[in-house]
Formats: C-alpha cells, structure tokens, sequence
C-alpha cells in the first residue's frame, strides 16, 4: 500500500532527509524470555532444511509500505498535515523491526543470535517506489536488509533486490557465502489495488504475470543469494479495511480531505473490491503453486516457503487501535505485533498446520524452540 500525503512539496526532502537512528542492544523484556536457552548445536548445519533458529545470521525482507512500517507509530489525532503523516517507522516493522523492545520476528530470532545482521531501525521520511516511478538513490544506512519500498508492486521487486544483495556482499559483518539468511518477501497488495480496474486484472495484473515475476526473482535470489530460505507471505482481502473503518468519522473526513490515498479498488464499490479481492487470493493460490515446486527440488542452498498468515485474516473483526491513524489503512505498532508472533509461530510449523488466520484477541503463546525444533520448509 501507499499514501500521499503531502506529497510533491515534501519529495525533495524525503529523498535527502537524514534518518533518525536508534541502536540498542536486544530487548531485556524480550517474551521469550521465559523460554529455555538452545544449546549448542554439536556441529552446523550443512542445508537450509535442518535450520534451527539460532542458526540464521542475516535477515532481510522486499515488499511494500508494509514492510516498510509506513504509519505504524501513528500520529495525534487532528493535529494538521506535517512531515510525521509520510514517516516510515521501520524499527516496528512486523518482519524487519530491529528497534530495542519491539516485538517483531528479528527481535524475537536475536533472543537466539545475538549477532543477527540485517533488522531495520528507526523511523524516515517515506521512500517511495511505485511502478515505473521508482526514484534512485532512497535507501538509508538504518534501513539496512529491509528494502521494502512504500508503494511497491511485483514489478519493483527486482529494483529492491538488487539494493539488497549489494548490501548483502558490502556488509563487513556478513560471510556472504556461509551464513544462513531468512528473506521474507510480502508484495501484491499493491498490485490487487488497481487489479480492479477495466482488463488490469487480466492483463498486466493478470494471476499469471504475478506467478512469472516471482518465479523469476526466485530464480535471481537463488543463483545469487547462497544459503537463503526465502518466506513468501501470502496477501489479505484489503477490502476488510473499508468494512472496518467507513463508518467511522475520523477516518471518512480524513479520506474525504484528499490529503491520503490508499486503495484505489478498495473504496470506490462493493463490486470492485470484490473483483480486488478474489485478485489477491488467485495470486495466493499462485504463491502455494510455486513453494510445491521448490519443495520438489530438496536444494541444501535455497528453499521457499509461503506463510498463509494473512490468507483468512478477519480485518474487521479488529478494531480502529490496530489501524494507524495517519491513514486509517496501513497497520498500527498493536498489528505488527501480531504479525510477528503469528509469523514467528509459523515457522516452525508444517504447511498443513500454519495459521492461516489470526486475529489480536488470539491467545497465541510465544512459542519456545527447542533443540529440535527446525525451520519447517514443507
């Protein structure tokens, strides 16, 4: 997803702002810590299908506003239009959060690896890349691994991947042959967004179009990327967020002001946001096609896994505290929460047994890994 607020007078400051950093070491509230220490293994693994946790040294992600944590922190309600309306608050980011206390999957994996390389800090102005209009030069030093970009679609993919894997091979504190390295790839709401529209859906959104440009940035990370377990995370019916929110008068006057703009489907009619949403879940169903034909492979480099997490989610079943205010669309620091113990928890579980929903009254434990417990990759 993507916003514009504010949006060509404050570019030439997105693109130049410096970013706050904040560095810490790990959380001491961490939830797990109540959980067992792992011991050492007696000797590393050899193949990403017999990974424990503590065996991943780098994490790093692609995806959209999402992954890029736009909004997350949210701002006071009513205050007027300020650079804190495009703020990326990458530190709280569900899969690539790296700020001290967040509850998000690279805090929760560094519980296990005190040296993990690659979580993202802090928060930013909003760098934007959407479709053909992808400006160069964006990323920050504290965005490090994460190289979502708000506004993404499955077309951007191959631009973030290449930020990635250079900063994968520069990165002093990565042995870029031998570490183990976990990429989670969440894409396609942008994409399902405008799949609405008169032959978009069909054509150049089409389910078939999607499957080939993932494919083909698998292909890229596997012949590229040693020793990578790539996560794909499949898409939610975004239309949940009208249900969740068009009755509410905060959220109809701030769409009403033109100052944001998310969804272009989403809000416009009953019909098109189901045509949207039966997009996102053919591009799921695509998603589950491609991990079957890694799995057959068995290659000790490289493996793909989807987490269905979000397939069946109930949106407005939330409520609005899960929302951020910025834009009552993109999640709040409360959802990426739980994202990341859902996505936590489905690691470590077969295809057949993963959560394909969650939602924030879910009485879901922190799970504690055991010495036998592994990265499930079937």
């Amino acid at each position: 997803m993507y916003l514009r607020c504010l949006l060509l007078a404050f570019l030439p400051l997105a693109l130049g702002a410096s970013p706050q950093e904040y560095f810490g070491e790990p959380s001491r509230t961490s939830p797990l810590a109540a959980c067992p220490p792992l011991p050492p293994r007696a000797s590393p693994p050899d193949s990403v299908y017999d990974l424990r946790v503590d065996d991943i040294k780098v994490i790093a992600a692609l995806g959209d506003s999402i992954t890029a944590g736009l909004g997350a922190k949210g701002i006071v309600r009513g205050d007027p239009p300020s650079f804190e309306n495009t703020m990326e608050d990458r530190g709280v980011s569900f899969s690539m959060g790296g700020d001290p206390a967040a509850l998000t999957l690279p805090n929760l994996i560094q519980h296990y690896r005190r040296d993990l390389v690659g979580a993202s800090t802090g928060s930013h102005l909003a760098e934007i890349c959407y479709g053909p209009w992808c400006p160069p030069f964006q990323y920050r030093p504290s965005d490090n691994m994460n190289a979502a970009q708000s506004g993404a679609m499955t077309s951007n993919l191959e631009y973030e991947l290449t930020y990635l894997i250079t900063r994968l091979r520069t990165d002093q504190a990565v042995d870029f042959e031998n570490d183990f390295k976990l990429i989670t790839i969440f894409i396609g709401n942008n994409d399902a967004c405008f799949g609405c529209e008169p032959f978009s859906g069909h054509t150049y959104l089409s389910p078939e179009l999607f499957e080939m440009a993932i494919r083909a940035l698998l292909e890229k990370i596997r012949f590229n990327v040693p020793r990578a377990v790539v996560n794909l995370m499949m898409g939610f019916n975004v239309s949940q967020v009208w249900d969740l929110t068009h009755d509410d008068p905060y959220c109809s006057k701030l769409r009403n002001s033109g100052l944001v703009f998310e969804c272009t489907c989403a809000f416009l009619s009953p019909i098109l946001r189901t045509l949207m949403d039966t997009l996102i879940q053919s591009y799921n169903d695509r998603l589950a096609s491609i991990m079957k034909s890694y799995q057959n492979r068995q290659d000790p480099g490289f493996a793909v896994i989807v987490d269905p997490l979000l397939k069946n989610i109930r949106i407005q079943d939330w409520t609005l505290e899960h929302l951020s205010n910025v834009d009552c669309f993109h999640p709040a620091v409360q959802a990426h929460e739980v994202l990341a113990k859902g996505v936590w928890y489905n690691l470590f579980r077969s295809s057949e047994d993963k959560l394909n929903v969650v939602a924030p009254d879910d009485e879901l434990p922190i799970w504690c890994p055991t010495n036998e417990s592994r990265i499930m990759m079937t």
